[in-house]
């Protein structure tokens, strides 16, 4: 009886996983106002109505998608880092690796960059939207350590996730506009030496 519902769960948790997957390349290649649930379902293998049976609505796939997905790679990206010994190095990577996962995975970082600019009206539903919350607060306690380390000046951690967070934003964008225009390995490059020795020229 224990095993049956065990396997019950399984298969529960990985058809909710194929799902939000399935979801999220049909978000991707469409974007999320033409795309309607019965793609994500016949993408996913499933009827219509077993999507409802996980999610309420189409605005709520796409909530806990961006979610799980963003949450799914924060953990990978932690795992990544947490051999650096100092917070200002685990910046860097963190931003190395957050355009190394999803430069590998297109239709995550399409997702990623479409549907992050939601609607007036989606913000107006849900004010509280705010997929990068997790990101931020990662970021921001980094600044922090970095800050009592001594490697870094007492900027305003919020600031500092908004110019980092922004910058991995806009390095997505035009890769995906455009791949060959984007020297990745030379943008994290010079995203170190900022990091490290900031932008004013020594007198």
């Amino acid at each position: 009886m224990i095993h049956a519902k065990r396997n019950k769960r399984s298969n529960v948790a990985d058809k909710r996983k194929e799902i939000l997957i399935s979801a999220i390349e049909v978000f991707a290649q469409k974007g999320y106002n033409k795309a309607n649930i019965k793609e994500v379902a016949d993408k996913a293998g499933v009827a219509s109505g077993t999507v409802y049976l996980y999610f309420k609505s189409k605005d709520d796939l796409l909530l806990q998608a961006m979610k799980t997905m963003l949450d799914s790679n924060l953990i990978e990206i932690k795992e990544k880092i947490a051999s650096e010994e100092k917070a200002i190095d685990k910046l860097y990577m963190f931003f190395y690796h957050h355009i190394e996962v999803f430069t590998k995975k297109p239709s995550m970082a399409r997702f990623l960059v479409v549907e992050l600019r939601q609607s007036e009206e989606f913000y107006k539903r849900y004010p509280t939207y705010n997929p990068y919350h997790e990101y931020q607060s990662y970021v921001q306690e980094l600044v922090k350590k970095a800050i009592k380390e001594g490697t870094t000046l007492p900027y305003n951690p919020v600031t500092i996730s908004y110019l980092i967070l922004g910058a991995m934003d806009a390095v997505l964008t035009q890769w995906l506009i455009n791949p060959e225009s984007v020297n990745l390995e030379k943008v994290t490059k010079e995203m170190r030496e900022v990091l490290h020795n900031g932008m004013k020229k020594e007198d």
